[in-house]
């Protein structure tokens, strides 16, 4: 029997911050401050996955549009057909190196566990 995820609660967030903060002089501050960060709710699965990486070290507005993108060439967005997109086609649609990359290894990561669903 597969195990059900667990999602993380605003309690055990608050509770995680405590902790580090307690170990970790720079951190501890900075909550003080600025406080708990928002937890937000996303859809779970694969094209989730693939927004959280295109947001890395870019704008919302930016990684959004990337995705955007994406979807336009590929819908519904799965880890096989993530695949099938050739370099050229990634690139054609501003993903770089680096995201195709992470992609493409979360892909080959994911698809065997969906093949046997």
């Amino acid at each position: 029997m597969q195990a059900m995820p667990i999602a993380l609660s605003q309690t055990a967030l608050v509770e995680g911050l405590e902790c580090l903060a307690r170990c970790d002089p720079d951190l501890a501050p900075i909550l003080k401050e600025f406080g708990v960060p928002p937890l937000w709710s996303r859809e779970s699965g694969f094209a989730t996955l693939v927004i959280i990486i295109l947001e890395q070290q870019v704008s919302v507005t930016s990684a959004r549009a990337g995705y955007d993108r994406l979807f336009a060439v590929i819908s519904p967005l799965t880890p096989r057909r993530y695949l099938d997109l050739d370099e050229t086609s990634l690139k054609r649609i501003s993903f770089s190196r680096q995201k195709i990359g992470y992609i493409r290894h979360l892909a080959r990561l994911i698809l065997p566990m969906v093949r046997s669903t």
